[in-house]
Parts: C-alpha cells; structure tokens; sequence
C-alpha cells in the first residue's frame, strides 16, 4: 500500500486538511500606535498565547528584526529544535518604531500568504500584536466565538501539550477546518442562508468535543472567546433580503446548545460582525487573523 493510501485509510481528514499544515504569525506583547508609540508589554511569547499556537497550529513564526529584537527563551529553543517554530530575521522598514514593528508583523504573514495562499495567519489581541492606529481601510468579516474554544494553561509542560495535540489530532483539526471554512462553504452554496445554519451547527458540535476531550486531560484548559477574522465581506456573500434575515447574529449573537450544555448552560454563542482588515489575505474566504481572549474558568 503507497504513501497516500495509508494516510487515507488512517486519517478521516485525509484530502480535506492541508498536508504541510497551517501556520500563524506570533509577537510578543507589545501595542503600536500610528503615532510612533510601541508600547512594550513583554520581551518573551506569552504563555498561554504560545499554548494556543501550538494547540491549533502545525507552524509557528515569531519574526525577528534588527531593529526591535527580543531574545531567545528555552521554550523558543526547544519549539525551534522541535521544527514547531520558526524565528526569520526580516529587515528594516520605513517609519517610526511602531510604524517598523507592524510593517514587520504584516509583512511576514504577507510573504507566507503570497507562496502558501489561506494557509497562514496573524495572532493578535491583549496577549500579543496589537494595531492602534484607528484607520479604518477597509471592512471584511468578522465572526466571533464567545466562552467556546479550549486553551491550554500556561502551565503545561509543551512536551505534555504536543503528545496530546497528536492524540487528540483529530478533533482539533475538525474544529479548525469548520472555523477556516464557514465563509468559503457558504460563499459556494446556492442557499447561503441554509448552509450558514449548517455550518453553525457544525461548530457547534466540534467546539463541544473538543471540550470535552480537553476536560478528559490530565492538566488544565481555559475557555477562551475567539475572533476570527476574513477579508472578504459578508455582504457579498448573501442576498440583500437573507442578510437581513441575519440580522439577529449581526452584533448580537446565536447560542451553541451542544456547548451550552456542555458548561452547563453557560452563555456561549457565536455572533457576525464587520471588521477593519489592515492586511489582506490572496484568499480572502480563509481567515487571516485570530484574536484569543481567556476567561477565568478552568474546563
């Protein structure tokens, strides 16, 4: 039996996940303001942010600079020495400080999107990059998921956190491929609306297993809300008259029952929004950035 089989006959994802991976765009924690401003909240990946990374990623990239550069830790090293991580040394752009290190975030998700298209993405939010600049280029799509997803604690030896990511390979990548496709599915159905139900429930139901198989571990996850962003527009997707029938997801929000019921009814939903895209994916129906925020509760 060749190569191919044997991976079709053992992986019920075979032909539906990218064989190289996915991959994501790291930074420390730091702000930076279109004034010039870098605000530097920590010189190391943050842990719990690296965990998630590592959790739903096959690729990680912390990009490096000449200009603003942050040293090694040991869990760099050992993620580099693992082929998890990646850390590029990009050159100099032109501006400010702030105006260099975001140049330098983008541009190293621009230059993996242009060989890789819809394979890559950017971690932004609290604990890592974060954008102030209040420019509003244009708007894409944004779909967050409230108290759904399941990070790792940061105190989770990463030997420990990568034997289970292969265990549990699977799940996570189920739960990864119905979030990567909720545009694209409905972008290519005749009935955007039905199929956009579809893929809900969907989430619904891979959210709720991978909860569970992280609450069957033997160390601590978190739950955590998720954006995710696409650079398409929703609006292009749906009719007038069925976007409006979406009206009660815009802003406010759908409930995840299987979820619910799994935190015991707990408020969880997943809601649409409109969202600023700075940086354009060559595959605008895959998202190109994901925003993590964790809540205190342990699964």
């Amino acid at each position: 039996m060749g190569e191919a089989k044997r991976r079709q006959a053992n992986d019920i994802l075979f032909g539906s996940y990218p064989k190289v991976g996915k991959g994501i765009i790291l930074s420390v924690p730091v702000v930076a303001a279109a004034g010039g401003a870098l605000s530097i909240r920590g010189s190391t990946l943050d842990e719990s942010e690296l965990r998630r990374a590592i959790l739903y990623w096959d690729r990680l990239v912390w990009p490096d600079s000449r200009l603003v550069s942050f040293g090694e830790t040991a869990e760099s090293e050992y993620l580099q020495g693992m082929g998890v991580l990646e850390r590029p040394i990009l050159p100099s752009l032109d501006g400010d400080i702030a105006i260099n290190f975001a140049k330098t975030h983008f541009a190293a998700f621009s230059e993996r999107d242009k060989s890789e298209p819809g394979l890559w993405a950017m971690s932004e939010g609290p604990d890592g990059f974060s954008w102030d600049s209040g420019v509003d280029h244009s708007r894409g799509t944004l779909v967050t998921l409230y108290r759904t997803i399941p990070v790792p604690d940061r105190a989770i030896p990463l030997e420990d956190l990568l034997n289970f990511k292969e265990k549990r390979r699977d799940e996570i990548r189920a739960l990864t491929l119905e979030i990567d496709n909720i545009y694209t599915c409905v972008n290519n159905s005749s009935d955007s609306e039905f199929e956009f139900n579809r893929a809900i429930a969907a989430i619904d139901e891979k959210c709720s297993t991978m909860l569970k198989v992280a609450s069957e571990a033997n160390f601590a996850f978190r739950l955590s809300d998720l954006k995710v962003s696409f650079s398409a527009s929703l609006g292009s997707v749906f009719s007038v008259p069925a976007f409006a029938a979406l009206g009660e997801l815009v802003g406010s929000g759908l409930g995840l029952p299987q979820v619910g019921k799994f935190l015991g009814g707990a408020a969880s939903f997943i809601s649409l929004g409109s969202d600023a895209t700075l940086a354009k994916s060559l595959s605008p129906n895959s998202p190109y950035r994901f925003v993590s925020n964790l809540h205190g509760d342990v699964i």
